[in-house]
């Protein structure tokens, strides 16, 4: 690896860092990085996940004071994306390799519209999770648990995905709201990266540099997004994405 391809991932996980503060979707931006670095799109998206989890620690570090709060509902949406990290890896070892080439231009493309609508989508289902009966709960909970399918299968940009769901059915602001999807595509990715050390290959050097600039860039995120407005990193989510897209398809 020259210095130039180690600074450009670094580059990567900074500005993936800084835009999973302002709008979620980083990943989108780590995982045509890794493409670009050579990586053939199973390994990149396994070296992906590990390479966003130090991002996603930072990250829920950085909500605590949110999450002291939720911890009933965060255990349990928590319990429930861990579940379907877990699952997501599996299916990622025994479905054909040449499945992901079909899957992953669908789940960016899905990601990319549920970014474009993020700030579309209301919140009328939105409800109490604590104080709802039983079956109320179901929805969020297979929600998230196939959200943690996602993470673990194909984990670019969990965090959106996760949070259209909170957002329909959760009766919470943004800022908690933000929290518990970061809890959720942090334990999905923890789960995810435990089967994936033992059945598949990780790229250890380009997750770690990812995930340095991931720190770097998550603290940092907070005073960036300040000065950069949400719609423009919603607008550059949606652009890689979406010519990450093309790519795969071609």
């Amino acid at each position: 690896m020259v210095l130039t391809e180690a600074l450009g991932l670094c580059a990567a996980g900074f500005v993936a860092g800084v835009v999973n503060v302002a709008v979620g979707g980083g990943t989108l931006i780590t995982f045509p990085a890794l493409l670009a670095f050579g990586l053939p799109p199973v390994l990149a998206n396994v070296t992906n996940t590990f390479a966003a989890i130090p991002g996603l620690v930072t990250g829920a570090f950085g909500y605590r004071r949110e999450l002291r709060g939720e911890l009933k509902l965060g255990y349990a949406l928590a319990g429930v994306s861990a579940s379907g990290g877990l699952l997501g890896a599996w299916l990622l070892r025994v479905l054909p390799r040449a499945s992901f080439t079909y899957a992953a231009p669908a789940c960016l493309a899905l990601a990319v519209m549920l970014i474009g609508l993020e700030p579309y989508l209301g919140s009328a289902r939105g409800l109490g999770f604590s104080s709802a009966p039983a079956d109320r709960r179901l929805p969020v909970l297979g929600g998230i648990l196939v959200t943690g399918v996602y993470g673990g299968y194909f984990g670019a940009a969990q965090a959106i995905v996760a949070f259209a769901v909170l957002k329909l059915w959760i009766a919470r602001d943004a800022r908690h709201l933000g929290a518990l999807k970061v809890l959720c595509s942090c334990l999905s990715n923890v789960a995810a990266a435990a089967v994936f050390v033992w059945l598949f290959r990780v790229s250890w050097l380009p997750a770690g540099l990812i995930g340095l600039g991931g720190v770097i860039g998550g603290l940092a995120g907070a005073r960036c997004g300040r000065r950069i407005s949400a719609r423009a990193m919603r607008l550059l989510s949606m652009g890689v994405g979406a010519l990450v897209v093309m790519r795969l398809l071609v």
